[in-house]
């Protein structure tokens, strides 16, 4: 299993430093479409010039009992010098998505397709 998630791991780094984002399952696969939704108390902050992939690693292996789903993904994205790193639902329908993220606390849910945030949360 260590080998799959070192493979996983290289690209979410690079992706990561090169796009300033990322958001990838176990199987490599990036979400094409629905709305990524965090889940509550499962993000990471790390300092961009100390991020590397061994943090990427030890975040999949402390994450595996939610990311065995598919729908689960590995986000990644920096602001102000700063890397997030989290665990994501990908749930196609926008209602449920703003529902399950206001339940999880979240500010905003992202909109895959057109790479837009959605603050809708508190009219839910």
């Amino acid at each position: 299993m260590s080998e799959k998630l070192y493979s996983i791991s290289n690209p979410i780094h690079k992706q990561t430093i090169e796009n300033q984002e990322c958001r990838m399952n176990l199987d490599g696969v990036k979400p094409v479409e629905g709305y990524m939704v965090s889940f509550r108390s499962k993000e990471h902050k790390i300092n961009v010039l100390d991020f590397n992939v061994g943090h990427v690693d030890s975040f999949i292996r402390s994450n595996l009992d939610l990311l065995h789903n598919r729908n689960c993904f590995v986000g990644t994205w920096i602001d102000n010098d700063i890397v997030y790193i989290d665990i994501s639902l990908n749930i196609s329908d926008k209602d449920q998505a703003l529902i399950w993220g206001k339940a999880n606390g979240q500010i905003c849910i992202w909109d895959v397709k057109k790479k837009v945030e959605i603050y809708q949360l508190e009219e839910v």
